[in-house]
C-alpha cells in the first residue's frame, strides 16, 4: 500500500541520451538520491523518447545537448510545441555559450554539465528536484524580453490590474504603483491632495473622458486660461 502511494506522488523524470552506461549510472544514483520521490525513465534515442510521451507523462525532460540525428537543440524545440508545458533541461559534457544560449532561447530552463564525481550528480540532483518541485505561483514575476515599459503600464491598465511595478537598471532601483479606475475612485474621496488627475493616456477613464476629476480639472483651467 505504501509503495502504490509513493508511485502515485513520485515525479516522473525521463532522461534522453545516447550513452546507455550514462542513463545506468544517472537511474542508480538519481534513484537512491531521489529516496523513491523520482520515478527515473531512460531512453537513448529521441525516438524512444517520444514514444514514452505517448505512453506515461512526464514532469521534466533532461536531455543530452550532442546526439546523431536529431541534436539536444531540435529536440528542445519540438518538445516545446508539442508539450508547451513540460520542464526541459540539458545536459551536456561540453556547452559554448553560444550553445547554452540556443538551449535557452529553445526552452531550456536549465543548461548544465554533466557530472563527473558523487558530488557533482548531488548537485545536479538538488538542482533538478529544486525545478521540478517548484509550481508557478498566481500572477507575474520575471523578466519581460522586447517589451517597454510603457507596453507593461498600458496591458495593465486594460486589464483592470492593480499593480505594483519594480524597475531596476544597474545601479537604479525604483517602484511604483498602478490603481484601476475603481480604485483611483475610492483614492480621490480621501484628502484633497489626492484630488488631482493628471489625465494619464494609459487611464481607462481618462482617455474616454469619463473622469471627472479631469472634466472639473480642465474646466477650470480653462476658465483661467491655462493648460491642463
Amino acid at each position: 500500500m505504501a509503495n502504490a502511494k509513493t508511485n502515485q506522488t513520485s515525479r516522473q523524470i525521463l532522461f534522453v541520451d545516447d550513452e546507455p552506461d550514462f542513463l545506468q549510472l544517472v537511474k542508480e544514483t538519481f534513484g537512491t538520491l531521489s529516496g523513491g520521490s523520482w520515478s527515473i525513465h531512460c531512453a537513448n534515442s529521441t525516438q524512444l523518447a517520444l514514444e514514452l510521451f505517448k505512453q506515461q507523462h512526464v514532469d521534466l525532460a533532461v536531455v543530452d545537448m550532442n546526439m546523431p540525428l536529431l541534436d539536444g537543440i531540435q529536440f528542445l524545440n519540438l518538445l516545446g510545441k508539442r508539450y508547451p508545458n513540460l520542464k526541459k533541461v540539458t545536459l551536456t559534457a561540453f556547452a559554448t555559450e553560444e550553445k547554452r544560449s540556443q538551449c535557452l532561447a529553445n526552452g531550456a530552463e536549465l543548461v548544465i554539465e554533466k557530472p563527473r564525481t558523487p558530488d557533482g550528480f548531488k548537485s545536479v540532483f538538488a538542482m533538478l528536484d529544486d525545478l521540478v518541485s517548484w509550481t508557478p505561483q498566481q500572477g507575474f514575476q520575471g523578466m519581460l524580453r522586447r517589451v517597454g515599459l510603457q507596453d507593461v503600464i498600458q496591458m495593465e491598465c486594460l486589464g483592470r490590474n492593480s499593480s505594483v511595478l519594480e524597475v531596476r537598471y544597474e545601479q537604479v532601483h525604483g517602484r511604483f504603483s498602478l490603481r484601476t479606475a475603481a480604485s483611483f475612485t475610492r483614492m480621490a474621496t480621501g484628502s484633497r491632495a489626492n484630488r488631482r488627475c493628471n489625465g494619464c493616456w494609459p487611464c481607462p477613464a481618462a482617455r474616454s473622458n469619463s473622469c471627472r476629476l479631469r472634466r472639473r480639472r480642465s474646466g477650470a483651467s480653462r476658465a483661467s486660461g491655462n493648460r491642463c
